[in-house]
């Protein structure tokens, strides 16, 4: 028996310093993806800068340079990636995006070029903001979900249990400060419940005897013994979950989708520039221009 627990204890303390290794990992991680996107941010700014004074007359015999130093502090990760694609004859965004920024600079279109960058890097920081919040709404809609529930036996004792366990008709104790875990019926006390994570709307809601209360709710003074009515999986923050997740899994199908469908436009739209460029010099006797 003993040596039963020391071995428990051993793989408790084992579990505890992986998901602390786990925790230290992911946060170092966020760590550095902040500090990636701030210089990203410093470098498009400065590019920006560098543009916008491209176009002062004193400096246009200047205007080359500074649009390459535009292109390189913005665009040299995108670059790299388009020319190791060109190289594996991988076609996605990235490839066509680095084409048509060499084709405008070899063409002497400074400013088209430089532009191709700034607005493709815009659209990767509107699109990673936009990841961002919706990662942070998500995080927000889990944290409404109660973990554990204080259920009541037949002999009047308490136990807190895993919330997944609770089953309808349960009998479960509410206590003030505590989130609602289940879809349950008021059969004594009355109470105050905060339930802006669910309706968005601020001002408590006041409940009593008799009355259903959904999941997620948070319970601000009294304490209420209610009758489950619906089990973890079928309760309301479940569905919301649940919905969430499905949402989310369907813009990865259609992200997937569109990965797909650049695969095949991109060399469709690189051989018909190919045929453009080709074709009226050679069989048409016309200038490269």
């Amino acid at each position: 028996m003993k040596e039963k627990c020391e071995n428990c204890k051993h793989c408790h303390t084992y579990n505890n310093v992986h998901e602390h290794s786990h925790s230290q990992n992911h946060s170092h991680n966020h760590e550095e993806k902040e500090e990636i996107n701030k210089k990203e941010v410093v470098l498009y700014i400065t590019s920006i800068f560098l543009f916008i004074i491209s176009f002062i007359p004193i400096l246009k015999s200047f205007q080359k340079w500074i649009c390459l130093g535009v292109v390189i502090l913005a665009g040299y990760d995108l670059i790299l990636k388009g020319i190791k694609k060109i190289f594996k004859l991988n076609f996605e965004e990235e490839t066509l995006m680095t084409i048509a920024i060499i084709a405008a600079f070899i063409l002497g279109e400074y400013p088209e070029s430089c532009m191709v960058v700034l607005l493709f890097k815009l659209g990767e920081f509107i699109e990673d903001r936009a990841i961002g919040k919706s990662n942070q709404s998500i995080k927000n809609i889990v944290e409404i979900k109660s973990k554990t529930a204080n259920i009541i036996d037949k002999d009047g004792t308490i136990k807190t249990v895993d919330v997944e366990t609770v089953q309808v008709d349960d009998i479960i104790l509410i206590k003030p400060g505590e989130i609602v875990p289940v879809d349950s019926q008021i059969i004594n006390g009355s109470s105050t419940l905060n339930m802006s994570s669910l309706t968005g709307e601020s001002i408590p809601v006041e409940v009593c005897v008799g009355q259903n209360i959904l999941s997620g709710s948070i319970n601000l003074n009294g304490s209420l013994t209610c009758k489950v009515q619906k089990d973890y999986n079928n309760s309301t923050t479940s569905q919301i979950v649940d919905l969430v997740n499905e949402a989310t899994n369907n813009k990865g199908k259609t992200e997937e989708f569109i990965t797909k469908f650049s695969k095949i436009y991109t060399p469709i739209v690189i051989i018909i520039s190919l045929l453009v460029a080709i074709f009226p010099p050679f069989f048409l006797n016309q200038e490269f221009k």
